[in-house]
């Protein structure tokens, strides 16, 4: 789904040779992913489609400056982290924070998982929240959209899916550089004999 998010204009979506929906790529993957899954509903505070079983639900987000402060922009280069408050029925075993970062013209920056990173806990049980941490933001001065989802481990299984959840700034910070999206915060030598 990224791929194509990424590399086509248009998306026509077919089902059993029917027509289903042609358009922007962000509208029909959501359209396609939304009616594929167990349960979809609107979030009546966002009116912003969400799907999945529902047995975990991602209440909100928080973006956080280096004082675990809410805020609506972070400086690039800056410590920065990511609140994701979470609420359960019953005790998830095991379960996966799994994030997408894109550019606003729907190219996927990243995609990173509590998996990933070796980080599950054994279980999530009534209210909290998991925070996704950076010592130094390498995003480059952008607007930037979050989706997140709560998944088993296996990632197959889709407790709550929250799709551009969040928008957020990346303003001007310690790193210099200006063009792209992420810095690989280089050095520089010179030789010479």
């Amino acid at each position: 789904m990224a791929s194509v998010k990424n590399i086509c204009d248009r998306v026509a979506w077919f089902e059993h040779g029917e027509l289903k929906e042609i358009g922007e790529p962000r509208d029909v993957i959501e359209s396609y992913t939304g009616a594929v899954t167990v349960d979809r509903h609107t979030d009546e505070a966002t009116d912003v489609v969400r799907w999945g079983t529902g047995e975990a639900l991602i209440e909100r987000v928080e973006l956080l400056d280096a004082d675990d402060r809410p805020v609506e922009r972070v400086p690039t280069g800056a410590p920065a982290a990511m609140r994701f408050h979470y609420r359960t029925e019953q005790p998830v075993e095991r379960p996966v924070v799994c994030v997408s970062i894109d550019t606003i013209q729907g190219v996927q920056v990243t995609g990173p998982t509590m998996r990933d990173s070796d980080f599950v806990p054994d279980k999530i049980d009534g209210e909290g929240y998991i925070d996704m941490r950076w010592d130094r933001l390498h995003l480059l001065p952008g607007t930037y959209d979050l989706s997140v989802s709560l998944r088993d481990y296996t990632l197959m299984h889709i407790y709550d899916f929250r799709p551009y959840i969040m928008r957020f700034d990346v303003d001007r910070g310690i790193i210099r550089e200006q063009t792209g999206v992420v810095s690989l915060d280089p050095t520089w030598d010179h030789h010479q004999p």
